[in-house]
């Protein structure tokens, strides 16, 4: 009846009896331990600036007169506070939502008090209702905005409340994060689900569960017509680290340790069982068959129209290319993402702009009209988070691109993005999986798209031992997505304005020439070049301290924490060249240059070429950085972070030049 998914991992997590373990007594409400207050650091994170000591929700069901059936979250939460930096965690925010009058959230019962050692002794300050203020954010939402009294470095801040939302409004229990921005030293989730209800309880993160347990017993509903036999779990993580922000991570809710919860079947009785499970079949015929999805290919007068001029191109990508090519230039994206199309596509074609998913479908039904074999694929954005394969949620996709199939490939395509092109996705769509719906039914497909992020760098220099000044040429070739990236800043900002942001990029350079090459174009790659002059420091009439890489040297190590519990994700392969040929000024010669080194990851999924070569009066610097794979295990991390540091070392070394005696 109730089923346990542990999500990413596939594992089911085994429950054990809430007699088998001894279960520590609860913390009470203005009962502080002394021992709390004087904590002069968190043990989890003696850095911390702050931690949460406790944090608690009791969930129940409820049905009463006024709202119908009601689930009520009764929250208690403790947060210490170190240092001066994290007073900001006195001030709590409760967002509530609301469709209707009665079918709205609740909040009530909010108690708060501060304590403080003051002369020696525990003193504590109430919530004063007045630091309470309730506000509008929108139609619909509205949030309760606290602020704890006489917050102070060393404070304990406690506060309790129980918000109550209506079966009507939410289906489901909240989401229950047992990690944060803080570390959490106690998190626990307590919820009681009657018999009447079937929901799917899923598991994201890397932290185990110090306590995972059930029981079955007696549920007072609040109406002997509803009072049944539940299921009591009790969930709890000790000593979570704070979730930092950190590289690499594309969206924090792939990571973070938390208990969701779906809604699978209602049985109330007296009334007919109602399922709100689906199969993947299902949900692509729920697609298939909206009018804000599938319901919109149909071509129309426009369409055809449209489609007429592009059938008599004979080659299947280049009939691709023109059309991506034409409606993506023609129709604007708006800036939003849902899975869903809103305006009808008369309206499209009337204002020449939409969200991505009504391009995709304009785009998708031309290119049938075309005579091309184009689908829908659904997927879920970068920032957004992973799809969970095997449980379909619809409300987990937020995204719709289209498929083309040429030959044996299937080439994806953006209509939204005017600079992407057959085959290379706007960055928020490189995600491994993808979801193609077609007239009979539907698959899961891996996302394989040019989303290399590959530059060669090449820079000459003469040095002026005179002046002290060294002076050349900088030369960037850019490929795929950071060809793109580079595209859509330059289109965003303008040229004037790129230009400005490349001389601010290096300080103390003085930038003359500077020429932008493709990039109000498709072709494979952009050049950006320019003639330099640099006051060095380290130039000397007798010796000379030059950096062997003037310019887009890794300075510092990106990852920063000695340990991770879950993967980099890069999102992309990467293969960046830096080139640098320097004249040695008459009368010098080399008194030290760097050693050559080669590093190589296991099973070659990283490499790292360094070396620096004299040949007559030039040095030649080669810097060559190769990430096959785009995304790295926590296990590999120590390598990782260790290959980088190695870079950065090697990067940062100088070459010294000595007057010839």
């Amino acid at each position: 009846m109730f089923k346990f998914l542990y999500c990413f991992l596939g594992l089911i997590l085994p429950f054990t009896s809430l007699f088998g373990q001894k279960k520590e007594s609860k913390p009470e409400f203005g009962k502080l331990p002394m021992a709390e207050l004087v904590q002069a650091y968190s043990e989890i994170d003696s850095l911390a600036s702050a931690e949460v000591l406790y944090d608690y929700a009791d969930v129940d069901f409820e049905v009463n007169d006024y709202q119908g059936f009601v689930i009520t979250m009764k929250v208690h939460k403790r947060i210490k506070i170190y240092n001066k930096s994290a007073l900001d965690q006195g001030n709590f925010t409760i967002r509530t939502y609301e469709q209707s009058g009665t079918n709205r959230e609740v909040v009530s019962g909010i108690k708060g008090l501060t304590y403080n050692m003051e002369n020696g002794f525990m003193a504590w300050k109430e919530l004063d209702k007045k630091s309470i203020f309730f506000e509008k954010v929108q139609e619909g939402v509205s949030q309760y905005k606290i602020s704890m009294p006489n917050v102070k470095e060393g404070s304990v801040v406690e506060l309790q409340y129980v918000i109550s939302t209506p079966l009507n409004l939410r289906n489901k229990p909240k989401a229950w994060l047992f990690q944060g921005e803080i570390p959490v030293k106690w998190s626990e989730l307590d919820i009681t689900i009657p018999s009447h209800f079937f929901y799917q309880v899923i598991m994201g993160g890397y932290l185990p569960l110090y306590r995972n347990n059930q029981e079955v017993v007696d549920v007072s509903m609040g109406s002997s017509r509803y009072d049944t036999k539940g299921v009591h779990y009790d969930f709890v993580v000790k000593n979570a680290p704070a979730f930092k922000d950190e590289k690499f991570v594309p969206a924090e809710s792939d990571f973070i340790s938390r208990i969701d919860f779906e809604l699978s079947r209602l049985n109330l009785p007296g009334q007919p069982e109602k399922s709100f499970s689906t199969t993947w079949e299902e949900l692509d015929r729920t697609l298939r068959n909206s009018e804000f999805w599938g319901g919109r290919l149909k071509p129309n007068k426009d369409v055809k129209d449209l489609a007429a001029s592009f059938v008599n191109i004979n080659d299947p990508l280049e009939r691709l290319t023109k059309i991506h090519g034409y409606i993506s230039s023609v129709f604007k994206w708006d800036g939003y993402v849902s899975v869903w199309a809103s305006d009808k596509i008369k309206k499209l074609f009337d204002t020449k702009t939409g969200n991505a998913t009504e391009l995709n479908i304009l785009l998708c039904s031309v290119l049938r009209e075309a005579g091309l074999d184009a689908n829908l694929v659904i997927l879920s954005t970068r920032s957004n988070g992973r799809i969970n394969l095997i449980y379909p949620l619809l409300d987990k996709f937020n995204y719709t691109i289209v498929g083309v199939s040429i030959g044996d490939q299937l080439v994806y395509v953006d209509a939204s993005d005017p600079l992407s092109s057959p085959g290379l996705l706007p960055s928020r769509c490189i995600v491994e999986d993808g979801r193609l719906i077609h007239e009979n039914g539907g698959y899961f497909i891996k996302l394989k798209t040019n989303d290399s992020y590959s530059e060669m760098i090449t820079v000459k220099a003469e040095i002026q031992p005179e002046d002290g000044i060294l002076k050349g040429s900088f030369n960037q070739s850019s490929a795929g997505l950071l060809a793109l990236e580079s595209r859509t800043n330059h289109a965003a900002n303008g040229e004037e304005s790129f230009k400005e942001k490349l001389k601010n990029k290096e300080g103390g350079w003085e930038y003359d020439n500077i020429s932008l090459v493709n990039f109000d174009n498709k072709e494979p790659s952009t050049t950006v070049s320019y003639d330099f002059k640099i006051s060095e420091g380290g130039i000397m009439p007798d010796i000379m301290y030059i950096p062997s890489m003037l310019t887009h040297a890794i300075k510092e190590n990106p990852l920063k924490r000695k340990t991770r519990e879950f993967p980099v994700d890069f999102g992309h392969v990467i293969n960046q060249t830096y080139k640098g040929v320097y004249k040695i000024p008459e009368g010098f010669e080399v008194e030290s240059m760097p050693e050559p080194i080669g590093l190589s990851l296991p099973g070659s999924s990283a490499k790292f070429l360094y070396s620096v070569s004299v040949s007559g009066n030039e040095l030649t610097t080669l810097s060559r950085i190769v990430f096959k794979n785009k995304v790295f295990s926590a296990e590999e991390y120590p390598y990782l972070r260790e290959f980088y540091a190695k870079i950065v070392e090697k990067q940062g070394e100088q070459i010294v030049l000595r007057q010839k005696m």
